[in-house]
């Protein structure tokens, strides 16, 4: 979002790629990607068993009271909300030098670092270790309901392939349609 009196550097999404690739070529596009691609991989490392241990703490905690769609989907949106907070203090540090590195050489910067290196020191001098999670809290605002869902998914996807697997006991089939909110238990036959 451009202030009062500052000239707009590109007038839309598309004219921005183009205007990069014409400047830097196709590895200006793709710059800092490198460090996303990478960065994704321990987020979902990460995530995953966090999630899984939460909900199975709160499985054993909350044992007594009745399992009801409202019940389990505060459940998991609560698993899904720390989960995303701890992985996102984690490594909220690699989204900021992704986002630094990709604007490296771009039209209106002004800054004077080039590579990775480069980058991740003249954060530290200019912000200190506080500069690696400036932004952080309204990073959150997206990735809370973007992790909730991403999580919910994965939640389906891994009940209905134990429903589906014909080498799963009828038992353990009866006992995740009980405790589930996705699997009816006329499903289970």
């Amino acid at each position: 979002m451009n202030g009062k009196g500052q000239k707009r550097l590109y007038r839309t999404t598309f004219d921005c790629f183009n205007m990069a690739q014409l400047e830097g070529g196709y590895k200006a596009v793709y710059s800092g990607s490198t460090v996303a691609f990478f960065s994704l991989l321990p987020t979902t490392l990460l995530m995953l068993p966090i999630y899984d241990s939460l909900c199975y703490v709160n499985k054993r905690q909350n044992q007594q009271q009745e399992n009801s769609p409202a019940g389990f989907v505060m459940q998991k949106l609560g698993a899904a909300s720390i989960a995303s907070v701890i992985v996102m203090m984690l490594l909220y540090p690699l989204d900021t030098i992704t986002k630094s590195v990709m604007v490296i050489g771009s039209r209106g910067y002004t800054g004077y670092e080039k590579g990775l290196m480069n980058c991740v020191n003249t954060i530290h001098k200019t912000f200190g270790i506080r500069g690696f999670y400036r932004g952080m809290h309204l990073a959150l605002l997206k990735v809370v309901p973007s992790v909730y869902l991403q999580l919910f998914i994965y939640e389906y996807l891994k009940q209905y392939t134990i429903m589906a697997d014909p080498d799963v006991k009828t038992e353990k089939k009866l006992e995740l349609a009980a405790e589930s909110t996705f699997v009816p238990k006329e499903a289970v036959a």
